[in-house]
């Protein structure tokens, strides 16, 4: 046992010491025109969000910034800023693809919250605290005299999202702890200087005044030991976020967190199918599908759930598969790694478009009319939609709404009406730096011309500080409030249907 404990003693000191070694800025350099080149020749939505010069400019700058030698930290700060920059949720270095542990060793020290927080307005109110100094709904006004509005616009830069979606990127920085990386957990310590207490300026729940509150940070073993004490039902895994209840048989919820259904331990489409076949034979009148925070990684959900609810012909908005590279080049092949080995040469699954692109084989040039399946859900739909809601998420919404699937409640989605690039990937692994990042191959572009913006829902729902004290979901709410009206005119209507025939009954026998 001690010797296991020494071993990972020197391990956590060998590390921590590479983690503190300065990069040189000639191979710092080398690594961004690696970066530049991969991007260039496999990215095909690299200036679909910008302006070729503006992202040529950016970097240049990242090659100034490269002059000089970087730590491992700066390093990726500035990495993620360039990639962030190219406005592709789907680009950038993914904490989980990370080899160097920069981010595992920030999360040994002693360098995160020990509360979580929501957004409103642009202000922080803490949600769950294991601080006996902090309570739900008390507002953080800084930190370390930092203001929130200079952290939150500081951290927003280096957040990737589709099109740049500046209100998904503020949902974002948002500290949940339902997932194992979260990216106010590792840019704030890493963006400033943190000891293990910190000096935070407060407004405490219901007063007009603020005060000063030391709390200690925690290393992220420590706060996962004291939320798994005090918020049991936090710490949950990909399972969890797919909930389904029917309620006195008026209303169905289906809660879809996530389409990663590779994380999912039970059959997906097992489970969708148990749903409607509930929900048909039971009549159920009235459904509302939850996707808030569903960042939509798997189309083939989108596609299967479809299925279930459209009552009627029709046409999906269209996007076209778009790949920019033939065969990778062989300078290029020796960084990459990848789930798939045909991506090395797409010339085998994919077919000449024009001078810029290829297309993907077997798919549609046009949108084509889908017929409704005989077994589809008739009763009316509410979808409940937020800023994180992007990707094949976004596209449920898209289609939902374009052909009067569903009603759309909540808040506009994240994403952008001009499509994302994602499904298959390379990790490319930068040699001097040994940091890596993602790079999605196959561009679902519409084509028409839209803005660079989300799905709006028919009904707009915004959370207040109020509705967040008093525990309220406010789209959820406007559900059930819109199926209660439903029901009661429905009522409504029958009690006056039986009321004429009533009446006509009695004027029968009158007339008799």
């Amino acid at each position: 046992m001690k010797k296991l404990i020494l071993l990972l003693c020197l391990q956590f000191s060998f590390v921590s010491a590479l983690y503190a070694q300065n990069l040189s800025s000639q191979g710092l350099q080398d690594d961004a025109k690696l970066l530049w080149n991969a991007l260039n020749e496999l990215h095909p939505g690299l200036y679909r969000h910008n302006d070729t010069t503006i992202l040529e400019e950016k970097y240049q700058k990242l090659l100034v910034n490269f002059s000089e030698d970087k730590t491992p930290q700066e390093t990726f700060l500035l990495l993620s800023e360039f990639t962030a920059a190219i406005k592709c949720g789907h680009t950038y270095l993914n904490p989980f693809n990370q080899k160097n542990r920069i981010i595992d060793t920030l999360y040994n020290q002693k360098k995160l919250l020990p509360f979580t927080f929501k957004i409103i307005k642009n202000q922080w109110f803490v949600y769950k605290s294991v601080s006996d100094n902090l309570k739900k709904g008390d507002e953080i006004i800084s930190i370390n005299g930092i203001l929130i509005e200079e952290i939150l616009k500081n951290i927003t830069n280096y957040i990737q999202t589709d099109g740049g979606n500046q209100p998904q990127k503020i949902k974002e920085t948002e500290l949940t702890l339902t997932s194992q990386y979260e990216y106010f957990d590792y840019y704030f310590p890493l963006l400033y200087e943190l000891d293990s207490e910190i000096k935070l300026e407060v407004k405490k729940n219901g007063k007009e005044t603020t005060e000063i509150i030391m709390i200690e940070l925690l290393t992220k073993e420590e706060r996962k030991k004291e939320f798994e004490k005090y918020f049991p039902l936090l710490t949950g895994n990909y399972d969890d976020l797919w909930k389904f209840k029917i309620e006195n048989n008026q209303y169905a919820y289906l809660k879809l967190g996530t389409f990663a259904t590779n994380e999912l331990s039970y059959d997906w489409k097992k489970y969708i199918d148990d749903v409607f076949t509930q929900i048909n034979r039971q009549k159920t009148p009235h459904l509302i599908i939850d996707i808030r925070g569903n960042k939509g990684e798997s189309k083939k959900v989108t596609k299967y759930l479809m299925e279930k609810i459209a009552v009627k012909e029709w046409k999906p908005i269209f996007k076209k598969s778009y790949v920019a590279y033939n065969e990778v080049s062989d300078s290029l092949k020796t960084h990459l790694t990848t789930s798939n080995k045909r991506n090395y040469n797409a010339s085998k699954w994919t077919k000449r478009w024009n001078e810029n692109y290829r297309v993907v084989k077997g798919m549609p040039n046009e949108s084509k009319v889908i017929s409704s399946k005989l077994m589809t859900y008739k009763g009316n739909i509410y979808l409940l939609i937020d800023e994180k809601t992007s990707a094949n998420a976004f596209d449920l919404a898209e289609n939902c709404k374009e052909n009067n699937f569903a009603t759309l409640i909540g808040t506009n989605t994240g994403g952008t009406k001009q499509g994302f690039t994602a499904e298959r990937f390379f990790v490319l692994t930068l040699p001097n730096s040994n940091l890596q990042v993602d790079i999605p191959l196959i561009g679902h572009y519409p084509i028409q011309k839209f803005k660079n913006e989300g799905i709006e829902p028919n009904i707009e729902t915004k959370e207040t500080l109020e509705d967040f004290i008093a525990k309220k979901d406010k789209a959820f709410d406007t559900a059930i409030e819109i199926i209660e009206q439903v029901e009661k005119d429905k009522q409504e209507e029958e009690n006056k249907k039986l009321e004429e025939e009533l009446e006509n009954d009695q004027n029968e026998e009158k007339q008799e």
